[in-house]
């Protein structure tokens, strides 16, 4: 039920948000519970863990690589529609003599609700 949850989940809930949504209907559930079959789906590659300034782990039920932006406005994290790029994964394998796995990339900027809202952005320098 957890799994299911997270993978209806379009905003990257944290353990607590998936909780709060499964306590209804199980009350016998702990938060503890949660917390330890996330990491064990996280573990077997179900889910992943998006790693960001935010203060709680946020947890995405879509296992398949992918980029993710974080609002600078309203501080959602959204996925992005741009594929993953292999390529950077091959060109630090070639050039740096180590073995990469894969990357992660963080964009920040504004969610398409925000832009919607915004004349005019300075830039954050």
């Amino acid at each position: 039920m957890i799994l299911e949850t997270l993978r209806k989940s379009c905003n990257h809930p944290t353990a607590e948000d998936v909780y709060s949504l499964l306590k209804k209907d199980n009350p016998e559930l702990s938060l503890g519970t949660v917390y330890r079959n996330l990491n064990v789906l996280c573990e077997q590659g179900e889910i992943s863990k998006v790693e960001s300034n935010f203060a709680s782990e946020r947890f995405d039920g879509n296992s398949a690589r992918h980029y993710h932006l974080v609002c600078e406005k309203c501080g959602k994290l959204i996925d992005l529609p741009v594929g993953y790029f292999e390529s950077v994964d091959e060109t630090a394998n070639a050039s740096a003599g180590c073995r990469v796995y894969f990357h992660r990339i963080m964009f920040s900027g504004l969610c398409p609700e925000c832009t919607a809202t915004e004349k005019e952005v300075p830039p954050n320098g």
